[in-house]
């Protein structure tokens, strides 16, 4: 199984409203798995700001 996430295995706690439920969530998806960390710029955010850029010099924008 892969499993991908942006957040730290520290903030997934606070995804479940019990912290006991998160913890043992936490020990079943880590445990004998291997942790990839990818550290960098986001590819998706680059060509968001690319394409926001380009939509400026045409009078539009992409906004949050």
């Amino acid at each position: 199984m892969i499993l991908t996430s942006n957040r730290d295995f520290s903030e997934w706690l606070m995804i479940f409203e019990n912290p006991l439920m998160g913890s043992a969530a936490m020990d079943h998806l880590v445990h004998r798995a291997v942790k990839l960390v990818i550290e960098g710029e986001s590819f998706r955010m680059n060509n968001l700001l690319k394409l926001n850029e380009k939509l400026k010099k045409g009078g539009l924008a992409i906004t949050n």
